[in-house]
This record gives structure tokens, sequence and C-alpha cells, in this order.
């Protein structure tokens, strides 16, 4: 991707759905907060069983209402896989994706958490850290302030094709302009 871009890449992480659930299980939940009331497209109540099932015509969805919870791994997942519009009409799935990373890498500076995390993670992260040893990234972790950290949105249209401002985004990374591109396009930044 770094060769794509042109951008040089320190390192990264790929995670899948399955892999991000068993990780946030393994180290006991994420605590999270809903901003506002989401119903998932996803997972139903299933009455003769009393459980939560795969979303079938007929069932009661599983509804996020507003407010901090913890959540276990089953509803972390669903939550932020939801495609939710809000007013101004962009979907909000990726500032959920944050907040769960966010509150799951708290989690992982804890040791004990960490050591719970690293055997189910084995085998669902592909994990590539440059120069920086696992150790190192926890003790980053521990005393990084997640909700300083801004997120980019990709600049992207309804059929999920790159927009104009997409380009501009791109060189803005590539010339290390970043911020002056974001400051240009606020709504993109979350």
């Amino acid at each position: 991707m770094g060769s794509l871009l042109g951008v040089q890449i320190d390192g990264g992480a790929v995670i899948d759905f399955t892999g991000m659930q068993r990780v946030t299980e393994a180290v006991g939940g994420v605590d999270l907060c809903v901003d506002q009331q989401t119903v998932s497209a996803h997972l139903g109540f299933d009455q003769s069983t009393e459980g939560v099932v795969p979303l079938r015509s007929g069932m009661q969805p599983v509804i996020y209402e507003p407010g901090c919870r913890h959540f276990a791994g089953w509803q972390a997942l669903d939550y932020v896989r939801q495609r939710q519009s809000l007013a101004h009409g962009v979907e909000d799935r990726d500032t959920h994706v944050r907040q769960f990373l966010a509150a799951l890498a708290r989690q992982l500076a804890d040791p004990v958490k960490l050591a719970k995390a690293l055997p189910v993670a084995g085998s669902a992260l592909d994990l590539h850290l440059g120069d920086m040893s696992l150790p190192m990234l926890a003790g980053m972790l521990a005393g990084f302030d997640h909700s300083q950290v801004p997120g980019l949105k990709l600049p992207v249209g309804p059929d999920r094709t790159l927009l104009p401002s997409g380009d501009g985004l791109v060189g803005a990374l590539r010339n290390g302009t970043v911020p002056t591109w974001a400051a240009a396009h606020p709504q993109y930044v979350g």
C-alpha cells in the first residue's frame, strides 16, 4: 500500500471481524459510548432460545441505546459494523471503529490483558511493527491519550469511489501536508 501511495508506512495491523471479537473477549470486553440509538442490521433476539442470533425477518433487532457501557466482544463487533447515517448524510461507522480501537488499545495497555490477548491475536492479527517491539508498543499505548488523536475519513462517494478531494489527501500524505489538507476539508476529520 505504501508503494501504491508513495508514502512510507512504518507499521500497521490487519484484523478480521472474527479476530476482533476474539481479542475483545480475551481482554474482557471494552467500554464504549453510544452516541445515538443504533439498531443492528445483523443481530436479533430469538424468542425461543432467548439468545442473540443472526437477524431474520420478524425478529426484534438488537438495539444499542445512547450512553456509555461495557460491551462484550460480540456486542462491540456488532455495534462497530453498523452503517448509520447522521443528520449531515455521513456514515458514522468509521467513528465507531476508531472509538472501539482506542478502547481496545486501553485494554491492551494492561500487561495482564495483553498477555491474555496475544495467544488469540496470533492467529487473527497480521501485525507489522517495523523497528518497534510489542512490549515497546504496549508501553507507548499505556500513556497515550487516544481521545486526542483525530481520524481521517477517506473521501468517497455513495458508490464508494474516491472523490476528487481524495486525490488531495493522497498528495497531502506524500508531501507531509495532511494538517493543511484536513483544515481545508474538516468534514473528513473526526
